[in-house]
């Protein structure tokens, strides 16, 4: 099993544990998630974690396959989810991270959340990592677009740069070294 499917399979039984008790993760325990729907425990526990940032709409389209049969509807999923309590996704991260301990980044600072996105930086020529010269062809001084991870820190509460996808140097703040 490679390592993504470990840690999906880790994920998921996770929550198949949760499901057979979901009293400490539901309002009402005697009464949620006790009759038979469309969108039970397990299911809106795996949707939330399985959702992008479309409408909700679409992405119950989208993670029922586009089976209309099948879709529950956005009021649906909403009913569903005022049910949970907040501790439901504490409880989720907290088994995982028992699962899958950090490791320190730097030797003392814990990786929670890595990201790639891609943002504007200041243009600096003397660094080759995020600086890349135009073409010529236009006649604008743009400031470069770097792709980069958004690290943070779980110990110190902060954002920071890392390396550019390409694999350039790590450009922390100093703060943060």
């Amino acid at each position: 099993m490679s390592f993504p499917q470990k840690v999906k399979s880790t994920l998921w039984a996770i929550v198949d544990a949760m499901a057979s008790n979901t009293a400490p993760f539901v309002k009402n325990p005697k009464k949620d998630f006790t009759r038979s729907r469309k969108l039970d425990f397990v299911q809106i526990i795996h949707f939330f974690l399985c959702m992008g940032s479309g409408c909700v709409s679409h992405e119950l389209l989208k993670y029922f396959y586009f089976l209309p049969e099948e879709v529950p509807s956005a009021s649906a999923f909403i009913q569903q989810r005022a049910k949970l309590l907040p501790e439901t996704f504490r409880h989720i991260l907290s088994q995982f991270n028992l699962r899958f301990p950090p490791g320190r980044l730097m030797g003392k600072y814990s990786l929670i959340a890595a990201d790639g996105c891609e943002f504007n930086i200041a243009r600096n020529p003397k660094d080759p990592s995020t600086f890349h010269p135009t073409s010529g062809r236009s006649k604008r001084d743009l400031t470069p677009s770097t792709p980069s991870l958004c690290m943070t820190c779980f110990l110190s509460g902060t954002w920071m740069s890392s390396s550019s996808l390409e694999g350039s140097k790590t450009n922390f703040p100093p703060s943060a070294r």
